[in-house]
């Protein structure tokens, strides 16, 4: 329930406010600006995440939260339809990533997507496709292909072939995700 946990995170926030705000502020900041993201309220997400930005300076500007909250942000301007803002925030938050995680890791696989995602958007479907490519490779290395993420990368990996005019083969990726679905969800 999205009213529920929007009542504990600002109860959250408000007490680590109390204690001098800091890293777990910033942290409740970036959690409730997600979740006023997810619910709609746009302009409150933005001002959320811009105050928990203003938090990692200096030598927290590579707290493991910078990555997640560079990636909501990008994620909110591409929903404002402002991929050019975007795109410098999903890249960093890819490379903090990589440099702590590595390839494999879920969160980078997250991050490629979202950076093929507005890729697609600025009309770059190659650049694009690498990086969902890179990122099924990932899947595929860690043994994710029963996962619906990963049949949802062959959806978007089926439509930036489609974009790019190569019918055949997206209708392959689509004929692809539609039985992966299918074994996912139970022969649904």
């Amino acid at each position: 329930d999205h009213a529920a946990a929007s009542v504990l995170y600002r109860r959250a926030a408000a007490r680590y406010w109390k204690e001098g705000g800091g890293v777990p502020w910033a942290v409740c900041l970036t959690c409730l600006g997600g979740l006023c993201h997810e619910m709609g309220d746009l302009a409150t997400a933005e001002s959320l995440f811009a105050d928990a930005a203003g938090v990692y300076v200096g030598e927290l500007a590579d707290h493991p939260s910078v990555a997640t909250l560079l990636n909501n942000r990008s994620s909110l301007l591409l929903r404002q339809r402002k991929p050019r803002e975007a795109l410098p925030l999903i890249e960093k938050a890819l490379a903090m990533e990589l440099k702590r995680r590595g390839e494999d890791s879920p969160d980078v696989i997250v991050k490629r997507h979202n950076l093929a995602t507005i890729l697609r958007e600025l009309g770059e479907t190659e650049k694009a496709e690498a990086q969902m490519e890179l990122a099924q490779a990932a899947r595929r290395r860690s043994g994710a292909t029963a996962h619906p993420n990963y049949a949802n990368g062959v959806v978007v990996l089926g439509s930036l072939a489609a974009d790019r005019g190569h019918l055949a083969r997206a209708l392959a990726l689509f004929e692809q995700a539609s039985a992966l679905f299918r074994s996912v969800g139970g022969g649904k």
